[in-house]
């Protein structure tokens, strides 16, 4: 499928590169390109693309302002801001006017490349090159008791920067006094145990009370299993038994859960993509019945292997609630 796109950004050597690159692919179609704000509203009205590359620094109407107008007059309008600030109130601001995605430009082309992919297949909010206290901030630290879980997909360039978003992620969960959940080997628990005992996390009490709770992949996936295949019944059951499991184990009220899962990323990366894509499914299902917030990690050179491996992500972007890429660690 070819998907219409209008360019609005005044740097012009930055648009012609941007423009360079989504002409090598099929899935692009440039239908106008813009240098200011005022401009792309008319643009955006004339010819209707399918998603909008909006820059925000532009002389004569700013991107946010022009992004409001643009979703006002057509609030199906997909809106991908393309910038150079990284602070949180920017981000805030971005997103308030009903834009998908927000991508930092000094992140390079790429990163655009995939945002886009992720949000035609209807992920959002998508982020790439921002910072780990603003993805927190954005994607899982401001989440309301009654709010229904929220599915979320991280692509990352190294296993730092993993763990510095899955000990963010257990310190909120754990402060807010809910149960933090990790699906992973025992080399990943003990890299996140040694980061948060590092931060003053009793880890070996949070455990005893039912707050911490470690599922070991491997096993978890031999379970889902049926004469070599993944059984999708077995595995729904699996994953609300754990969540009935983890609810009840815990001390006090019944709490959110939080969990960091390694199963669908696993599948990916073995190039089992539709397993990944039914392990990413049902966790959907799951978010939206249950007070569960989940954090799938996906290592970015998969997506570089191959050919095939971007597309099939986009299939994974679309069973999730928010998209975001993280360079490289924030340490």
């Amino acid at each position: 499928m070819q998907f219409s796109v209008l360019v609005v950004d005044d740097h012009a050597g930055w648009r012609e590169r941007l423009c360079q690159e989504l002409q090598k692919s099929p899935h692009w179609r440039i239908v106008g390109e813009a240098a200011d704000g005022l401009e792309a509203i008319q643009q955006a009205e004339a010819l209707a693309p399918d998603l909008i590359l909006l820059d925000i620094g532009l002389p004569s109407l700013n991107g946010l302002d022009a992004a409001r107008r643009i979703v006002a007059a057509n609030p199906a309008s997909r809106i991908l801001f393309m910038s150079e600030y990284r602070s949180l109130h920017v981000v805030e601001a971005a997103f308030a006017t009903g834009a998908r995605g927000y991508v930092c430009k000094t992140d390079g082309t790429a990163k655009v490349l995939v945002a886009m992919e992720a949000i035609m297949a209807g992920a959002g909010p998508v982020t790439a090159g921002l910072g780990r206290d603003i993805i927190a901030q954005t994607l899982w630290e401001r989440v309301l008791p009654q709010e229904p879980g929220r599915h979320v997909a991280a692509v990352y360039a190294d296993t730092a920067s993993l763990l510095d978003d899955y000990t963010r992620f257990a310190e909120v969960s754990l402060a807010a006094g809910n149960v933090f959940v990790l699906l992973a080997d025992d080399a990943r628990r003990e890299q996140l145990d040694e980061r948060l005992r590092a931060r003053g996390i009793a880890v070996d009490r949070i455990v005893s009370d039912g707050y911490y709770v470690f599922v070991d992949l491997a096993g978890a996936v031999s379970q889902a299993m049926a004469n070599g295949q993944l059984d999708e019944t077995r595995l729904r059951h699996m994953a609300i038994a754990l969540c009935n499991r983890v609810t009840r184990t815990a001390t006090g009220s019944r709490p959110r859960i939080a969990l960091c899962g390694e199963g669908a990323p696993a599948m990916f990366k073995a190039g089992n993509t539709n397993a990944a894509i039914c392990i990413e499914r049902i966790w959907n299902e799951i978010s939206k019945r249950w007070p569960v917030d989940s954090l799938c990690a996906y290592d970015a050179g998969v997506l570089r292997r191959d050919g095939n491996s971007s597309e099939a992500f986009s299939r994974i972007c679309a069973e999730h609630s928010a998209v975001h890429f993280r360079a490289h660690s924030a340490a």
